[in-house]
């Protein structure tokens, strides 16, 4: 074929080729785009999946939803009453590792001068063995109750027994007590040795404001906060944005229980704030150590520190920043009291309004402080000592006692000073004073120390080889010589 046009009639020297397009909905078998051996494909559906939990819905998804989700069960427990669950412990039947949730606890107290509020939550517990509860337990909102409903008690830790045990605990109901709560810690931090949720303690109050004197008998909550009744304000902080009640510490209290025992007892330890629907407080980082009983506080009280054994002290409103070492009992505070540290053993001293920065020794007891006592330090053993208002930077050092101080300011006194009248007036201060070393008074009483107030020239006073007070002034002893 000599001379032939091989591309004539569109004949390039090769096949073409041609691709094959499969048909899914083709229905001829014959035909080349038909799909053999072809599977069947089931109808799809959307269908909801619901998680349920003791007949609570939890939570749903749908099978061909686009986005996760997540669902999350409680703790699975068996809901029981507390005679119940106390039947089986004693009885040998509980199931180690077993959560029992007790839907009937309510607080009781038998101890003097407290009650319970009556709160309801229900308990969660684990069994550690047939016949043993672990006493590290946990919250939960009883059903229908609506006091919790803002509170997240998933988040409080306790410590619950499930025996009435009154030497153990001072306030156990032996015979109506569903167990006893003897550590409590809320979504906020604060922590005490009781259902601070509930425990009620008397204190004398009008309205909202102490008043040891004339005040009728209330039951008040240890954070308590005032408007037209007495409420619980770690309660309100969860729900009431100008109250902040947070980090609160309150340390065990025991008293001797028969030989060689100790029982736990209510510490009384009371925050009395007031609010109102525009103002609120805060009542935060107030700390205590073991043994601290019967301590009463005004409103907007924060960190404050105390060490073991501090009971019976009463503070006014906004007292805060101020550092107690061991055992200081029975003192009084105005309001306005803040950044002060005190000592070991600081007892029966009262204090007016607006005393600050001030440092305190160990052994300061019997003193009366005055308003506006600020920026002084005092050594160990100052005591029986009576100051007016506005003493400010005065420095005293040990064992000073029998003073009598009026409107001074920068004074310095020296060790085992005693039996001393200072008097200056509010415009005319006595100030830029030394008093050194010695007795001055004797059995009738402190004598007045003459310096002329209003000045700031620097006046000493001591005592001469007679026993007679001399005030000598030394800028004149240098200008003499």
């Amino acid at each position: 074929m000599e001379g032939m046009n091989t591309t004539q009639g569109g004949f390039n020297g090769q096949f073409e080729k041609k691709a094959l397009q499969p048909d899914w909905n083709q229905q001829d078998n014959t035909k080349e785009d038909f799909i053999k051996n072809k599977p069947t494909i089931p109808t799809v559906n959307n269908p909801t999946v619901t998680f349920s939990q003791n007949g609570k819905t939890k939570g749903s998804f749908t099978l061909n939803q686009t986005s996760s989700k997540t669902i999350t069960l409680d703790a699975d427990f068996v809901a029981i009453q507390y005679s119940q669950l106390l039947a089986m412990r004693n009885g040998r039947q509980l199931v180690p590792g077993t959560w029992y949730r007790i839907t009937d606890y309510q607080c009781t107290t038998a101890q003097t001068d407290t009650q319970s509020a009556g709160h309801a939550f229900d308990i969660i517990v684990r069994a550690d063995d047939i016949n043993k509860l672990n006493e590290n337990a946990f919250a939960t909102l009883h059903n229908g109750d609506t006091y919790f409903q803002s509170c997240k008690l998933e988040a409080w830790e306790l410590k619950y027994s499930l025996d009435n045990d009154t030497n153990r605990f001072a306030w156990a109901n032996a015979q109506s007590g569903k167990g006893v709560i003897y550590y409590m810690k809320d979504e906020f931090g604060n922590e005490s040795p009781y259902d601070f949720k509930n425990i009620l303690f008397k204190r004398k109050m009008d309205g909202g404001t102490y008043d040891p004197t004339s005040g009728s008998d209330t039951y008040v909550f240890t954070f308590n906060a005032y408007k037209n009744t007495q409420e619980d304000a770690s309660v309100l902080s969860s729900s009431n944005y100008r109250i902040k009640c947070f980090n609160n510490k309150i340390t065990e209290y025991k008293v001797q229980s028969g030989q060689n025992l100790s029982k736990l007892t209510l510490n009384s330890i009371v925050f009395l704030n007031t609010y109102t629907n525009t103002a609120g407080f805060e009542c935060s980082n107030n700390s205590f150590s073991t043994y601290c009983f019967n301590n009463t506080f005004g409103a907007s009280s924060q960190n404050n520190t105390f060490g073991n054994s501090c009971q019976m002290n009463t503070f006014g409103n906004s007292c805060s920043r101020n550092t107690f070492g061991n055992n200081c009992l029975n003192n009084t505070f105005g309001n306005g009291c803040s950044s002060n540290t005190f000592g070991n053993s600081c007892q029966m001293n009262t204090f007016g309004n607006n005393c600050t920065n001030n440092t305190f020794g160990n052994n300061i007891y019997d003193n009366t402080f005055g308003n506006y006592l600020q920026n002084s330090t005092f050594g160990n053993g100052c005591s029986s000592n009576t100051f007016g208002n506005s003493c400010q930077g005065n420095t005293f050092g040990n064992n000073c006692v029998v003073f009598q101080v009026e409107c001074a300011a920068n004074i310095t006194v020296f060790d085992g000073v005693a039996g001393v009248s200072i008097a200056g007036t509010q415009s005319s201060p006595v100030q830029c004073c030394q008093i050194l070393n010695g007795q001055y008074g004797g059995k009738q009483g402190p004598i007045s120390i003459p310096f002329v107030a209003g000045t700031t020239i620097t006046q000493v006073a001591c005592m001469d080889s007679n026993g007679n007070v001399v005030i000598y002034k030394p800028c004149e002893l240098a200008a003499a010589n």
